[in-house]
């Protein structure tokens, strides 16, 4: 499952390179990669351009995914910012400064599986059209 983490704040960029370490240190078992990812730079700016957002790649579902979202929910809770969370389908999940209890965490987890599931039905169901259409 691939992820994109954004931060809402005064200073995103240097939010997602403390969420990162934070992460990190948390070792998500199944977490296989958590990456900053750059936006380009605009036009007539220099450099690469700055941190965007986290890309993070679970392996598995929901136990991994789990216990990304509770970081997360610890992070935002304790560091008094908003993260959102979106899968490579668009949906999208958004924790705040709220503490979560455990059972809030498994509410919107599998409501967020649930709608990924969906998207991604969606979306195999329009590439299988897709191949039809061009192999007629």
């Amino acid at each position: 499952m691939k992820l994109f983490v954004h931060v809402t704040g005064e200073n995103p960029e240097k939010e997602l390179l403390h969420l990162k370490k934070y992460i990190e240190n948390a070792q998500i078992e199944d977490l296989e990669t958590i990456e900053l990812t750059r936006v380009a730079a605009k036009k007539g700016e220099m450099g690469s351009g700055i941190v965007g957002s986290l890309t993070a790649v679970l392996i598995g579902a929901a136990n991994p995914f789990s216990r990304l979202v509770e970081a997360f929910s610890k992070y935002a809770s304790s560091y008094r910012t908003e993260i959102i969370i979106r899968n490579e389908y668009g949906d999208e999940l958004v924790l705040n400064t709220k503490k979560l209890d455990r059972e809030g965490i498994n509410y919107l987890v599998d409501k967020f599986l649930d709608k990924s599931k969906a998207s991604k039905t969606v979306k195999q169901s329009k590439t299988s059209n897709n191949i039809k259409k061009a192999v007629k």
